[in-house]
C-alpha cells in the first residue's frame, strides 16, 4: 500500500492544494443515524481500530456525495480526475491508476460494526463491494456494499444531512466523523454530553490516555471543524470524574445551518437557558462557548 494512505502525528496527514482541492457538482451527503452514532471499530480487535485514515475519508465523503436525494443507484460512475482531487491524487503522476486502485482496495477491504440499539445484535458493514477501472474512457464504476446501502440510501427519516465540502479539506481522521456525530445532534440541541470513554470508542481512539485523547483527538478535530464547516460551530470541556464518577466531555453546538436573525425571541433565551443547565453541575469551571 502507498503512502497515499498512512497516518502522521495528532491523526493528521500531509496536505497540499492538490489534497484540499474540491470536485464540482456534488450532493449533500445523506447518512442514517445509527451509521453516525452507533458504529464501533474495535469491536474484537482490542487498540486495532478500523476507522478510516484521512485521505480514505476524503474517498468515502467523494463517493457518498455522487449519491442523488431519493435514488437507488446500481453504481456510481466518475472520472479519475475528479476522484483524483477529493482523495489527494496528484492528476499529474504516471501511477495514478495504481493509487486510485490502492484507495479503493481499502476501503473494500475495511469492515465496520453497527450495533442494533433494540436487539443488541451486531452488523458488520463493508464500504464497497466491487470495483471497475475503465482505463480508456478514465472513469470508475464503484459498487457500494448491500448491507450499507441501507444506512445510504432512500433514507425518509432518521437520518443526518452534511456536506462534501465541508468534509472533503478536513486535516485530521478525526474531524469528519466527530463533525457527522455533533451535526446529528445540532438541530434539537444546543448542547450533547458524552461519557468520555464512549466518545473514545465511538471515534475509534481508545488507545489514547484521557488527557492525550484531548490533546491529540479533541482540540485538532474542533479546530478542523470550526475552520472548514460553514454550517457548525463548536467548543467543549472534559469534566473530570472524581470519586468514582465517570468523566464526561461536554460540547457546545451552534447550528449555523439552521439559525438566522430573525430568530424569535424567546427561543433564543430558551436555548441558552438550556446550555446554562447543562453545564450548571460543572458551574465554577465552565467552559466559554462563544468568542
Amino acid at each position: 500500500m502507498t503512502d497515499l494512505l498512512e497516518n502522521d502525528k495528532l491523526g493528521t496527514e500531509p496536505e497540499d492544494e492538490q489534497a484540499v482541492a474540491q470536485p464540482s457538482a456534488l450532493y449533500p451527503i445523506i447518512e442514517h443515524n445509527d451509521l453516525i452514532r452507533n458504529v464501533r471499530y474495535t469491536v474484537y480487535r482490542k487498540n486495532r481500530g478500523t476507522m478510516l485514515s484521512v485521505n480514505e475519508q476524503r474517498v468515502w465523503y467523494y463517493l457518498l456525495s455522487l449519491l442523488k436525494p431519493d435514488e437507488l443507484p446500481t453504481a456510481l460512475v466518475f472520472e479519475i480526475s475528479e476522484f483524483c482531487k477529493a482523495a489527494g491524487i496528484p492528476d499529474t503522476q504516471n501511477n495514478r491508476y495504481e493509487r486510485v486502485r490502492d484507495a479503493l482496495e481499502s476501503l473494500m477491504k475495511k469492515v465496520i460494526w453497527l450495533k442494533d440499539e433494540q436487539t443488541g445484535d451486531w452488523i458488520s458493514l463493508r464500504y464497497i463491494a466491487n470495483t471497475h477501472i475503465r482505463v480508456r474512457s478514465g472513469t470508475v464504476l464503484v459498487y457500494l456494499d448491500q448491507n450499507m446501502e441501507k444506512y445510504t440510501t432512500g433514507l425518509d427519516g432518521n437520518f443526518t444531512k452534511t456536506y462534501p465540502q465541508n468534509l472533503l479539506p478536513m486535516r485530521t481522521k478525526y474531524g469528519g466523523p466527530l463533525y457527522r456525530l455533533l451535526k446529528s445532534y445540532a438541530y434539537r440541541t444546543d448542547y450533547q454530553i458524552f461519557d468520555l470513554q464512549v466518545l473514545q470508542e465511538r471515534l475509534d481512539a481508545t488507545n489514547y490516555k484521557p488527557t492525550d485523547f484531548r490533546r491529540r483527538v479533541l482540540e485538532p478535530a474542533v479546530e478542523d471543524i470550526n475552520t472548514f464547516c460553514s454550517d457548525l460551530k463548536i467548543s467543549f470541556e472534559i469534566h473530570w470524574g472524581r470519586g468514582g464518577k465517570k468523566s464526561t466531555v461536554c460540547f457546545a453546538i451552534k447550528d449555523l445551518e439552521h439559525s438566522s436573525e430573525e430568530e424569535d425571541i424567546e427561543e433564543s433565551h430558551a436555548r441558552s437557558e438550556r446550555s446554562e443547565a447543562a453545564l450548571n453541575p460543572y458551574k465554577g469551571q465552565q467552559m466559554t462557548i462563544w468568542d
